[in-house]
């Protein structure tokens, strides 16, 4: 959840940077806040669509090496 916060406003910081330094006249400030945390939402809902799969490939495989190895060390028919 941590990584994900951090995500969001590094994408967001980003995104007002870019639109201060591309504006031909002074942009309000709300109005940019309020846009550049819509367009990061949306881009950080683009990135965890594209690497859920693997996000949850990693989780299976770490849980399912944990439970044999925990399965391995307490076999009382071994």
């Amino acid at each position: 959840m941590e990584g994900s916060v951090n995500a969001l406003l590094t994408l967001r910081v980003g995104i007002v940077t870019r639109k201060y330094l591309t504006a031909m006249t002074n942009p309000s400030r709300k109005f940019l806040r309020r846009t550049s945390s819509l367009q990061a939402a949306g881009m950080l809902g683009g990135i965890i669509r594209t690497n859920s799969v693997t996000i949850i490939k990693s989780f299976a495989g770490a849980v399912k090496n944990a439970t044999v190895t925990k399965a391995t060390k307490y076999n009382p028919f071994k």
